[in-house]
């Protein structure tokens, strides 16, 4: 857990440096991992050891894999989320179908429990968490309409690592790089 007043909104990783382990074709996919060095005792607040990992394969479909070892010998409560990014036309003309009548927790209003009415909009600021959503939804803009399927955005995660355990070999890290996702829409 956190050790300090409050943590970042969004969590500890999110900006930070990652290095780049590798980068590999695999006949029409790409895979590229990263591995996050500070998770291993060197983020403020997070005075535990754990490897943390992002393998990000590229093809016919995106996959994402975030993965944590506990390098430690205490036990580590963590949460982790996976966010989409969207590159829409304006975000003021852009709605989400398929929300209609879900449960959703508005944090930006004091982690409120909602219910959605109709497709969603944005007209300013939004962050909210939709409970039970579906396997598919559709991005609905000016210029393009987005299908998504598979599982919900954003997957959350949260696990209990027993330590220690050693995480799987690793070959020399290459220099740091930092992979950034499009600004939040």
């Amino acid at each position: 857990m956190f050790k300090g007043e409050q943590p970042p909104a969004h969590g500890l990783v999110r900006g930070r440096d990652w290095q780049l382990l590798r980068a590999e074709e695999h006949g029409d996919h790409l895979q590229v991992e990263f591995e996050l060095p500070e998770a291993q005792g060197d983020l403020p607040g997070w005075p535990h050891e754990v490897q943390l990992k992002l393998l990000v394969e590229l093809g016919d479909q995106l996959k994402l894999t975030l993965t944590s070892y506990n390098l430690g010998n205490t036990d580590v409560t963590l949460s982790q989320a996976l966010h989409s990014y969207f590159a829409v036309s304006d975000v003021r003309r852009v709605q989400v179908e398929g929300v209609d009548g879900l449960a959703y927790i508005e944090t930006l209003a004091n982690w409120e429990q909602r219910k959605q009415q109709g497709n969603l909009g944005f007209a300013g600021e939004t962050d909210r968490i939709y409970l039970n959503a579906p396997d598919r939804l559709a991005i609905r803009s000016a210029l393009k309409s987005l299908s998504r399927g598979g599982p919900t955005c954003p997957a959350i995660r949260s696990a209990r690592l027993r330590g220690p355990h050693p995480p799987p070999p690793s070959p020399a890290p290459p220099p740091v790089h930092r992979p950034h996702p499009p600004s939040h829409c």
